[in-house]
């Protein structure tokens, strides 16, 4: 929220009221003194000095002032020069009138300021009484105290700071207690001396108010008045203000179709019927720069200023004029209303705009209020307020600004449903907007101790990156730098390459709520359950830092891939994620480097890719289920992943973690992936299931079989080698017409082929079976069945098994036993 206007206003305000009142209604209603009735025309012939000397030094351009017919003087501080001096018919025998008239009056109170002149075409002063009827002579009557004036034809005031002043017909009555002109009026004031400010104006038509009295308060030959109620300037207003600023030269001009007005009592002014306020100043370049209020109405509320008071409190003696002008120049401006012309059947109405080239904003509102002491704005709309500044457009119902006494922000609130757009690239190439939306409120406010802005959006929050990333929650939290925001928007190029080559703006990010995120990567939460099926956080930091030249690791992959490469997106369910990005300006590329999941984690991957064991073909689908995990992403394919599970305390998992890929699954407490050594394990007890196309002898299967196999302390992978501690069972159904189970103390499968963990699981890599080995305390078992009906078993206890698949060879280390038993025909072991 910009505060140009608001001070120029009350400089402008201040300044006309002022002005107004010295230059109008001081010289005709204050001149102070005794009365002293004028001499008739022609009754002397006695001119003395000083009106030679006041005429030659103030009416030099009105030559006949130094001769005139008429010359009169009131105290030290008034003189009159008229040509005539003759009753006026119209008046009752209370009217003289005066053709042509030059006033010059010095403000007794400013003893070394210029005087004030007024010349007119005539002028008229009425008197309490009739003094006269027939015969014209004042020489005998008392004609009481002066109840009206005027200025008739053109009319010219100078006064002090290169004051001028042009109009036409002016009337004081006391009766109505107020000083009017329907004429044209232009004033200007300035540069004098060493200020090089400058004020102008004009409107058509003027009216002045004042405060009836019974007392004297002016004096007691003078007007029944106590000060000014009001001051109108009745239409086609026109104040422009000239100034020399730190950055050069601005101009201020404030215009109105309709009146403008200042009551002196409440100290409340208005201008009123398209109300225009525009500042022009150049910048370093020489460039002219305007900013623009535009609205129906302007209100404006003045008080007393605390701070300046005392330093310009009035004389004991001065008079009542006076000290209203002491206070006048002591307020300060307290409070600024704009309106828009709200629509109806009859008319189409407007808004309230408000414009800034230096800045490059512009408003659109119905209503504006701001105030200076306390440094608030707040702008509002049945609608929208709508901002737009650069390429950033900004909606809601009401915006509230505060700053401080630096202008610096101290917060932001939008109340109400609205919605922010970022233009990135061209619009006209059809480059959608990144957006923001909230349904409640969103607020901004500085974390000093960091230098950031802490934005925050409440309410069915939605954020969404074109092409790239879309995010809802209940609401959102965002950390930005200001300098960077600013630098971002001051740049000639904005399209998305060279956006993340320069710092971004945001450090952090957090989401709570029913947090979904779709992207073409990763998708976050349960699709199609939009109020339950979010996670419950989400939270996003983002540092500086830089990337491997090629990023393509899997689900941690970070960097742009060609479409060939391009994968099926993940589905993430978890109530809690954490993760940490790095932003590499020089390859213009940001990179996930940790992520964390707490809390129902669920992460799947659909995939069109197949895996074929045996004469079985079953599609590649991931997923991954626990209650936690942990990945972190040293770039390329280098990442350690590790999901977690619950136990009990007698070390029972009771809610396992576990990894399915097509038909292989591994469960257990502890599972963790650590591509970087290539490397699978599970802590603690676990479970394995994947298909297999020979028995446990070696025995080939008419279709590819489960094998389970279970542990209680610990299963390692190395990429070759498997190995499995601690009560391990292995298991195998085979068309519900076999099942073979072993049992040993320590397990070891060896594949033919190492599988490398950096590779993509669609390189090429086989994981063909190579050996088996079990130790210590093993058990052999095969039964056979028939339907429901077991026909028979095969049972052995050794001290080791091996099984070679290579040379369809196996054996076993005693002392132990063998047991057959057949029901019917012999079964053979192969």
């Amino acid at each position: 929220m910009q505060r140009w206007y608001v001070a120029l206003i009350a400089a402008l305000l201040l300044s006309g009221a002022y002005q107004a009142y010295s230059y109008l209604l001081l010289p005709l209603v204050a001149t102070h003194g005794e009365a002293v009735a004028p001499p008739l025309e022609g009754a002397t012939e006695f001119h003395p000095p000083v009106f030679k000397e006041v005429a030659n030094d103030h009416f030099a351009d009105f030559p006949w002032t130094s001769n005139a017919a008429i010359k009169w003087q009131r105290g030290e501080n008034t003189f009159l020069f008229a040509e005539t001096a003759e009753p006026d018919e119209s008046g009752d025998g209370r009217v003289v009138k005066f053709a042509p008239l030059a006033l010059l009056w010095s403000d007794p109170e400013k003893p070394d300021a210029a005087p004030y002149r007024i010349v007119a075409q005539s002028g008229r002063i009425q008197f309490e009484n009739a003094f006269f009827d027939e015969a014209f002579d004042l020489t005998q009557v008392n004609p009481g105290r002066i109840i009206g004036a005027s200025l008739d034809g053109a009319v010219l005031i100078n006064g002090p700071d290169a004051l001028m002043v042009q109009g036409r017909d002016f009337v004081f009555s006391e009766t109505n207690a107020e000083l009017t002109s329907y004429n044209a009026i232009k004033f200007v004031q300035g540069p004098a001396g060493d200020k090089a400010s400058r004020i102008r104006g004009s409107a058509d038509g003027i009216n002045v108010l004042f405060i009836p009295t019974t007392d004297p308060v002016l004096g007691k030959d003078l007007p029944r008045v106590a000060g000014i109620q009001s001051l109108k300037l009745r239409q086609n207003v026109r104040l422009e203000f000239d100034s020399i600023e730190k950055g050069g030269p601005s101009n201020v001009l404030v215009t109105s179709r309709g009146p403008f007005q200042y009551d002196f009592p409440s100290r409340q002014a208005t201008f009123e019927e398209d109300v225009r306020v525009t500042q022009t100043r150049r910048d370093k370049s020489g460039k002219s720069m305007a900013d623009r209020l535009v609205c129906h109405a302007l209100g404006l509320l003045f008080e007393p200023d605390p701070t300046r008071r005392e330093e310009k409190k009035p004389k004991p003696d001065a008079s009542p004029e006076s000290q209203s002008l002491s206070e006048l120049r002591t307020l300060r401006l307290r409070k600024v209303h704009a309106l828009g012309l709200p629509e109806n059947k009859t008319q189409s109405g407007s808004k309230v705009i408000l414009e800034s080239q230096s800045q490059q904003i512009l408003g659109n509102l119905s209503d504006l209020r701001y105030d200076p002491v306390e440094r608030i704005a707040e702008l509002r709309d049945g609608q929208q307020v709508i901002v737009q500044r650069g390429d950033t457009r900004f909606g809601s119902p009401t915006i509230q600004l505060v700053h401080d006494a630096e202008n610096h922000l101290v917060s932001l609130t939008c109340t109400g449903a609205g919605q922010l757009a970022h233009q990135i690239g061209k619009e006209e190439e059809d480059d959608k907007p990144v957006t923001a939306q909230w349904e409640r409120q969103l607020t901004v406010h500085p974390q000093d101790a960091e230098g950031l802005q802490v934005v925050k959006l409440n309410g069915e929050v939605r954020l969404n990156m074109p092409d790239s990333l879309a995010v809802a929650a209940d609401e959102a939290t965002l950390w930005l730098t200001l300098d960077e925001i600013e630098k971002l928007e001051n740049r000639s190029t904005n399209d998305k390459e060279n956006l993340l080559r320069q710092p971004l703006p945001i450090r952090r990010a957090e989401a709570r709520g029913n947090v979904f995120v779709v992207g073409s990567e990763l998708i976050v939460g349960r699709l199609g359950q939009r109020r339950e099926g979010g996670a419950k956080e989400l939270i996003v930091n983002i540092q500086p830092g830089r990337l491997p030249i090629d990023q393509s690791g899997g689900v941690l992959r970070t960097g742009a891939e060609s479409e060939s490469k391009k994968r099926p997106p993940l589905f993430v369910e978890a109530d809690k994620l954490q993760v940490m990005v790095h932003h590499d300006m020089a390859q213009g590329r940001m990179g996930v480097q940790q992520i964390e999941g707490e809390g129902s984690v669920r992460i799947e991957q659909l995939s069109s890719e197949t895996i074929q064991v045996g004469d079985l073909r079953t599609e590649r689908n991931l997923a991954v289920t626990g209650v936690g995990f942990v990945a972190q992403n040293e770039g390329n394919d280098r990442q350690v992943v590790t999901l977690y599970g619950n136990a009990s305390p007698n070390g029972d998992i009771t809610e396992p973690a576990k990894v399915e890929l097509g038909p292989f699954s591994v469960a257990g407490g502890i599972l963790t992936l650590n591509r970087i050594q290539n490397v699978a394990s599970v802590d603690g007890p676990g479970r394995l299931t994947f298909p297999v196309p020979i028995g446990l002898a070696g025995e080939k299967l008419n279709h590819p079989a489960d094998m389970m196999i279970v542990w209680r302390e610990r299963m390692v992978f190395d990429g070759k080698t498997v190995t499995f501690h601690g009560a391990v069972q292995g298991s195998i159904l085979n068309d519900k017409d076999n099942i073979s189970r072993i049992e040993c103390e320590e397990m070891v499968v060896r594949l033919q082929n190492r599988v490398d963990f950096q590779r993509s699981p669609n390189s090429g890599q086989k994981a063909e079976l190579d050996s088996i080995e079990c130790k210590h305390n093993v058990k052999l078992d095969m039964f056979a069945y028939e339907d429901t009906r077991l026909v028979g078993r095969r049972h052995a206890q050794l001290v080791s098994f091996w099984m070679n698949r290579q040379s369809d060879q196996f054996g076993g280390e005693g002392p132990g036993k063998i047991d057959l038993w057949t029901y019917g025909e012999p079964v053979e072991l192969a």
